[in-house]
């Protein structure tokens, strides 16, 4: 997976300013509410705190019909040497239109937390964010929701959405919830960590909306755990066969633990699912669950993955050394995926499999191969794949490892009165 795939713009930020606050006590800054049907040339706040320590606090910004902001749209800014953006609202309405960005809540050196965006309509291009700190501070706690709206524009492929984003700290307990007839020309993420971990995020798709790249419960450079990702109705993900999008994933981390996320796959399309992924040296993904009761995964749908792709090829074929995937879990009931692993390290890392589970019922259709743990330089243990009803087109594995080292006590198993023709030939359980 390619990290250009999930940006921030650096121009967004810029755009925000660069301020340093006077000295002063520090005391909230809560204006009144304020309401935006006209043009503007340049950036709008609610709310911004200026002086040292002070907090921008419950401000509240509508863009309503007939406002067209040519810069960015802000419900609470804390600038530099300022404190915490708390409570502050932006809400976009009908045929509004913003330029540049719409953030609930910025601070340059505190937090940001309970900032909401909440969108009924409207044209943002580039892209909506709950909650964001540019420095140490924490982003919690933040909410984007979008009832039918266009985020970015397809030619310069900007319109990310995320719930909350920090530079430097941590990103927990962000939401984003986008809810039928919504265009997005990037990524969706519950919240991204720059450099930190991101937890307890949630993102909701339901109706149909198309999102330009892949979605993410979270993304955290040195973790990422308890997100959760819930696809519903009939939304498109990415581009079909393109192995850059369309990924619909849970936790991702880069140099951390991808720890307990959750993915549910009700419907729609999507090239990848996967509950938690990893991607770089002494990574892990462990205990993570993908449940798939509906749908079309073109690609591939994993409890647990490690993908060494981006790495290997920039390092001159090197393997990235992982911690493996363990004690993930998979549960499939409906829909249609390629192939189907409860935890796997491709060919581009190395690290066991162990522990790993699949269960298959139903009428469901795996096109190719359903294993329950499977690496390339690694061993393969304890995994298990339990079937009773659904096909298998090239067969079942309890564990695969490609490297002839360990192979031990993986089992699949079959109940009622299905029958199994052969591995790695068609398989049809009843």
């Amino acid at each position: 997976m390619k990290k250009g795939k999930i940006l921030l713009s650096l121009s967004i930020l810029a755009a925000l300013g660069s301020f340093s606050a006077p000295l002063s006590w520090a005391a909230d800054v809560t204006n009144p509410a304020k309401k935006v049907n006209t043009t503007v040339e340049g950036n709008v706040s609610a709310g911004v705190a200026e002086n040292e320590g002070d907090n921008a606090v419950s401000n509240i910004l509508t863009l309503d019909t007939g406002a067209d902001i040519s810069g960015n749209a802000t419900g609470g800014v804390a600038v530099e040497g300022a404190g915490n953006a708390l409570t502050n609202t932006v809400d976009v309405l009908d045929t509004a239109k913003v330029a540049g960005a719409v953030t609930g809540g910025v601070s340059y050196d505190g937090n940001a937390k309970e900032n909401v965006v909440n969108m009924a309509g409207g044209t943002v291009i580039r892209g909506v964010t709950g909650g964001r700190t540019l420095g140490t501070g924490e982003s919690a706690l933040n909410q984007v929701t979008i009832y039918g709206a266009a985020i970015g524009e397809e030619t310069e492929q900007f319109g990310a959405v995320f719930g909350g984003v920090s530079a430097k700290g941590m990103a927990n307990n962000n939401v984003v919830k986008i809810v039928g007839s919504t265009t997005t020309y990037e990524n969706v993420m519950g919240g991204y960590a720059w450099e930190s971990s991101a937890s307890g995020k949630q993102v909701f798709l339901t109706g149909t909306n198309t999102i330009g790249t892949s979605v993410f419960g979270g993304d955290g450079e040195t973790g990422a755990s308890n997100n959760e990702l819930s696809i519903q109705d009939n939304s498109t993900i990415g581009e079909k066969d393109n192995e850059d999008t369309g990924y619909a994933i849970g936790g991702f981390t880069h140099t951390g633990t991808a720890l307990s996320n959750k993915v549910k796959v009700e419907g729609g399309t999507m090239n990848y699912a996967v509950g938690g992924l990893s991607d770089q040296d002494g990574s892990k993904v462990e205990s993570n669950e993908l449940t798939i009761t509906g749908g079309t995964i073109y690609m591939e749908a994993a409890g647990g993955l490690i993908d060494g792709k981006v790495e290997y090829e920039a390092n001159g074929g090197t393997r990235v050394e992982t911690e493996g995937a363990t004690k993930n879990i998979v549960t499939m009931n409906g829909g249609e995926v390629r192939n189907l692993s409860g935890g796997r390290v491709n060919y581009y890392a190395t690290g066991d499999a162990i522990a790993n589970e699949v269960y298959v019922s139903d009428e469901v259709q795996i096109d190719y191969l359903v294993r329950g743990g499977s690496t390339y330089y690694g061993n393969a243990n304890n995994n298990i794949v339990e079937m009773t009803g659904g096909t298998a087109g090239m067969g079942v594995e309890g564990g695969e490892s490609g490297a002839d080292l360990l192979i031990q006590t993986n089992k699949y198993h079959k109940k009622s009165n299905c029958t199994l023709i052969l591995i790695m030939q068609p398989l049809e359980l009843c």
